[in-house]
């Protein structure tokens, strides 16, 4: 009988796209094949059976493709953030037999994140020269990669930020300042400016709400 294969959004996937395409490959099981064997190929779904579920209502307007064996939706609105379900409440091959399908979930997550704070914090003033890191909290979980090539320190000339730490379930990265004299701590009476460019991304791929400029951080000791 007919099968579910592959699904996309993938079960409980992250995204930030609020009108997803949802996207499922239909089968028959290859009933010559042996130990179930999907073949696509023989697949002899009837289209009219299909009845699609998208967070507990019935969906129309839905495509299938037959050749690739693909059904396909977009809602026409925005999709609420949190926690949304779909799957087929019926389909059936042309010889009547019933497909089976569980339910699928994914997550919206549409909201930029936000830099909530910077430790030294913006325009400080008197800060030791014995300072060794730097910190920048978020509104939310972040993906690393793009955190960590996304934030600078100047002068550049003069310092550079290494070996980033992650605390408070990847929301709050700390990097450890070095001099490239190999110098310890910071140089006297000198502004340090941290930026974080807007490739900064979200777990869902939102980027950062604006470009963060920090402003001078005034140094001295």
């Amino acid at each position: 009988g007919p099968r579910v294969g592959s699904v996309s959004p993938f079960n409980m996937a992250l995204i930030g796209e609020p009108r997803p395409v949802i996207k499922m490959t239909l089968y028959d099981i290859d009933p010559d094949g042996g130990n179930n064997t999907i073949e696509p190929e023989e697949s002899g779904l009837n289209e009219s059976s299909i009845v699609l579920e998208v967070d507990g209502e019935v969906i129309y307007g839905w495509e299938y493709d037959a050749t690739k064996r693909s059904l396909t939706y977009q809602p026409g609105y925005n999709l609420g953030e949190g926690i949304h379900s779909f799957r087929l409440l019926n389909f059936e091959d042309k010889a009547g037999n019933q497909g089976v399908d569980t339910m699928h979930y994914f997550v919206v997550d549409a909201t930029p994140p936000m830099i909530v704070g910077v430790v030294p914090s913006a325009n400080s003033t008197n800060i030791g020269i014995g300072t060794s890191n730097i910190s920048i909290a978020f509104s939310e979980p972040m993906d690393r990669n793009s955190v960590e090539g996304a934030v600078s320190i100047y002068p550049s000339d003069k310092v550079s930020l290494t070996y980033p730490t992650w605390s408070n379930g990847d929301r709050t990265v700390t990097f450890e300042i070095a001099r490239r004299d190999f110098g310890t701590g910071l140089e006297w009476d000198t502004d340090y400016l941290i930026t974080v460019d807007s490739n900064t991304q979200d777990l869902a791929g939102n980027m950062l709400s604006a470009y963060y400029n920090g402003e001078a951080f005034a140094w001295w000791s």
